[in-house]
């Protein structure tokens, strides 16, 4: 007499989703005297159940069928030993054994999840683990895979990420549907890497993964930034800030802040968004930066203000200017030491009314914003400053500022967090005034300019003021 194996689908009793079932195993004794089940942990719908066996069109089907059958090897190992002992293996008896060895090595057993299970847990980590910067572009990306199933017809499974079917098919709806560029395509298979990594390091599936072929970025020459005059003359512009009584034309709505004490302020919001962007040019923050800054979490003597950078954890120390000042007591007036100091905003909002600020500010200064989609380069004619700018071009600017005052990349660095060379250079620029700094670099005229620059910059500033005047006067 022996036991005899098989799978079935028990409909009895329904699982958290509506329409799937439980997977159990029924162990039964050849004469029918004994039986017993074991449930595998595993829910599928019925429509995937066919003559007792998952069917092939089932999501994930190559992770439930793998899990399916160690289960079983198992159980047949366990039957084994038994009789190596001379005993009966009882059904409830294998069952026993089973369910012991399943507690010693919970930690170490395959624990096979749903794709969306997945996504649930991976998020959660990710909210609780990382900034909410990173959580947000996680959660992002969850839901442009959604639309990309929907939109494609396709349903996502772990077998179908890991496939060369999904890497053709996402590239396509990415470059043809949705008009993205090679760096943000990339940006979204490292990350979905990122998620199947974790999956697999945790046991949640048992898939070989793929290596994806990203496509080639395109070498950025120049960026979207603000020179420093462009800087100054968006933070003078004063035409939308708030007055009591004042009527702003459509487009230009209040927003409210507090104090300490409960007392109402408001700014508009196109006086919101200049200070939050001129705030960033002068320290070199992130947007995901500028609603987590407190009295508390920094350092501000007038001289130098400490924050900390959301991405990497790390504080950052910069020298502050009157601008910088100015907008931290504007803003910070009156304020705890818990309280933000910048009233929330929307990111979405903001860059909206950037553009349309620059533009009545007439900062249409044409930058190239070509990219490549595929293997083609498109947008290859240069836009206008205004068209182009949003929240990042407020960090970018404060790099592209400093270089212009010849700091090396060292200090830069210390100034805004990066811990490597290739990060920075992502945020800088080749510029025309650079290159035409190469012009007649052998002449005569030209080395004796350089001696002079060297000379003058030993100078105290007292006696460069005094070179300065006299300048001044002999151009008179």
């Amino acid at each position: 007499m022996g036991i005899s194996l098989s799978y079935r689908l028990i409909k009895k009793s329904r699982s958290r989703r509506d329409d799937s079932f439980p997977i159990q195993l029924r162990l039964r004794t050849t004469d029918g005297s004994s039986e017993t089940t074991i449930n595998t942990g595993i829910d599928i719908e019925s429509r995937y159940w066919v003559k007792g066996t998952v069917s092939s069109r089932c999501p994930d089907y190559t992770t439930v069928t793998r899990f399916l059958t160690r289960v079983r090897q198992e159980i047949e190992e366990i039957i084994v030993e038994i009789e190596e002992e001379g005993k009966f293996p009882n059904p409830h008896l294998v069952k026993s054994v089973y369910q012991k060895r399943r507690d010693l090595k919970d930690q170490q057993t395959v624990k096979p999840l749903s794709y969306e299970e997945c996504w649930n847990k991976f998020l959660n980590k990710k909210k609780v683990e990382t900034s909410p910067h990173t959580y947000i572009m996680y959660r992002m990306l969850y839901q442009r895979l959604n639309e990309f199933s929907k939109e494609i017809k396709v349903t996502i499974s772990f077998d179908y990420l890991v496939s060369s079917d999904f890497e053709t098919d996402f590239k396509k709806w990415s470059w043809e549907i949705r008009k993205h560029k090679n760096s943000f395509v990339r940006k979204n298979l490292t990350s979905i890497k990122s998620f199947l990594n974790y999956c697999h390091q945790n046991n949640y599936v048992d898939l070989k993964l793929r290596h994806y072929s990203k496509p080639k970025e395109q070498e950025r020459v120049e960026v979207v930034y603000l020179k420093k005059e462009e800087v100054l003359k968006l933070y003078n512009f004063t035409k939308y800030d708030y007055t009591e009584g004042k009527i702003y034309p459509n487009g230009v709505v209040l927003i409210r802040d507090e104090n300490r004490f409960g007392t109402p302020r408001f700014f508009t919001n196109w006086e919101l968004t200049k200070d939050l962007f001129v705030f960033m040019c002068v320290i070199g923050c992130r947007w995901g930066d500028l609603h987590t800054l407190t009295w508390d979490s920094k350092q501000f003597d007038n001289k130098t203000f400490v924050w900390e950078n959301q991405k990497t954890k790390k504080y950052t120390t910069v020298p502050l200017d009157t601008i910088g000042i100015e907008i931290l007591k504007k803003y910070g007036k009156s304020k705890s030491r818990t309280m933000k100091i910048f009233p929330k905003y929307s990111q979405v909002k903001f860059n909206k009314t950037l553009k349309k600020l620059c533009k009545e500010v007439n900062l249409n200064r044409l930058v190239s914003v070509s990219k490549l989609m595929g293997t083609s380069t498109v947008n290859t004619e240069k836009k206008p400053l205004y068209d182009v700018v949003s929240s990042h071009s407020g960090r970018r600017s404060f790099i592209m500022n400093l270089l212009s005052k010849d700091l090396d990349y060292k200090t830069i660095m210390v100034m805004t967090g990066h811990s490597d060379v290739k990060s920075l250079m992502k945020y800088v620029s080749v510029v025309d005034e650079r290159i035409e700094l190469g012009r007649n670099i052998y002449s005569q005229d030209s080395s004796s300019l350089g001696q002079f620059e060297a000379i003058f910059n030993k100078l105290t500033d007292k006696d460069k003021e005094r070179i300065l005047e006299y300048a001044r006067l002999l151009l008179k």
